[in-house]
């Protein structure tokens, strides 16, 4: 088939879609984007008020990731990069600072002397670190060995008290859940992107990140407001029809990024409250704070960096789950700040509760099957998306690439 009379249709806008659209260019074709909503992006969405840019969710870039090497201008996204480290509050208002002093020795006395980790833990963080450094994505994937990180990170021998104070709020914060039953793959595979990149965020907001994929395509049609209802391959003959707005288009391969039913994908949920705050300390400054008492409805908090010194700075706080109501929450956060942090929230700004913040997936792998991609190999509709592989941001962009690289094979053979 002519590349340039095929017909290829990507449903979905997030980074799964963008990364099918700007590969499928790459190989030859002018695609179309199909976007049920107003914006591209999916998931890494920024709202605008006043110069201040509101996330939905905390979402950090991990700068070593393979995709976001492979795809991204990172000098071009303008990022705030957070240290590698957090500041602990654990039973005191007086936070713990622990770092990787490898990569900021400002955290080396307070990580050295810290009593939140032993000498073993300090001993089996650093084997770690250099046994993962030699490891790659398919490597810590594709191993049969699985368990959750809870059972893993007491099998490594970590103390009962790092594990409580670091590793339950850090990597709950990162999988959205609390009890720490996400596979233990891609711990390992989070934490060797920790150790190797920056944890950081465009200053302009998450959204940064899908237009500027978003501006390096050419070819592609991005159809906003366009839901697909329904995708039926032809019986008899290659090409698919799809169902957009109530009228009937087809094309001669589709590449789906919308979960299908039958994946019975479930998704973590969380709450992103952005407030007022009168006062910043420098001790705040381009860090994660992380909150340990498994009572508390604080996970993480940080500072964001755009105010100025005559401005009130702006907070933002990480609630896991709660599908409660809103002023219950405020109500309870306000006096949590107070008694654990010895911070005083000021107004609400902004509130996002993201239902379907994250998918959880069971069996994570590097590659997805080929079943996967594309599920009845004589047609033409594959799919893409993070839940193919596992939730990340890398996931999705690989799955996009793949999606569109088997598109290809396709179609060279009509």
């Amino acid at each position: 088939m002519n590349k340039n009379e095929a017909q290829i249709a990507v449903v979905g806008a997030g980074m799964s879609g963008l990364i099918a659209a700007l590969e499928l260019e790459r190989l030859g074709y002018a695609p179309q984007l199909i976007e049920a909503s107003d914006q591209i992006g999916g998931r890494l969405k920024t709202d605008i008020e006043n110069d201040i840019y509101y996330d939905h969710g905390f979402q950090v870039l991990l700068t070593a990731y393979p995709e976001v090497k492979r795809y991204l201008d990172i000098e071009a996204l303008d990022l705030m990069s957070f240290r590698p480290g957090a500041l602990l509050f654990e039973d005191s208002t007086r936070p713990i600072q622990i770092g990787d002093i490898n990569r900021d020795l400002k955290f080396f006395w307070s990580t050295l002397l810290t009593s939140v980790a032993n000498l073993k833990d300090k001993r089996t963080l650093r084997k770690e670190q250099l046994r993962l450094k030699e490891e790659n994505e398919d490597t810590i994937f594709d191993r049969t060995a699985h368990t959750t990180t809870r059972v893993y990170l007491r099998e490594k021998g970590y103390s009962a008290r790092f594990r409580n104070a670091f590793f339950a709020p850090f990597y709950a914060g990162i999988y959205l859940e609390p009890d720490l039953i996400t596979s233990c793959k891609l711990f390992e595979f989070v934490f060797k992107m920790f150790a190797e990149g920056d944890a950081a965020i465009p200053r302009k907001g998450i959204a940064e990140i899908p237009k500027q994929i978003a501006s390096r395509l050419e070819s592609t049609s991005i159809r906003l407001n366009k839901r697909v209802t329904r995708i039926t391959e032809d019986p008899k003959n290659t090409g698919t029809t799809l169902l957009i707005n109530g009228k009937k288009e087809r094309f001669d391969a589709v590449i789906q990024t919308i979960a299908p039913e039958q994946a019975d994908l479930k998704w973590n949920s969380c709450w992103n409250f952005y407030f007022e705050v009168d006062e910043v300390k420098k001790k705040f400054k381009d860090i994660i704070s992380l909150v340990a008492s498994k009572d508390s409805l604080i996970n993480n908090f940080y500072f964001l960096t755009q105010t100025t010194e005559e401005e009130k700075a702006i907070l933002s706080v990480t609630v896991l789950g709660n599908p409660n109501q809103e002023a219950q929450l405020l109500k309870r956060l306000k006096l949590e700040f107070s008694a654990l942090c010895a911070i005083e929230l000021g107004s609400c700004l902004k509130s996002y509760y993201i239902e379907n913040a994250l998918p959880t997936y069971k069996k994570m792998r590097s590659l997805p099957r080929p079943d996967q991609i594309q599920p009845n190999a004589e047609k033409g509709v594959f799919h893409a998306g993070d839940y193919m592989l596992y939730p990340s941001l890398n996931a999705a962009m690989k799955s996009g690439r793949l999606a569109a690289e088997a598109a290809d094979r396709y179609l060279a053979l009509l």
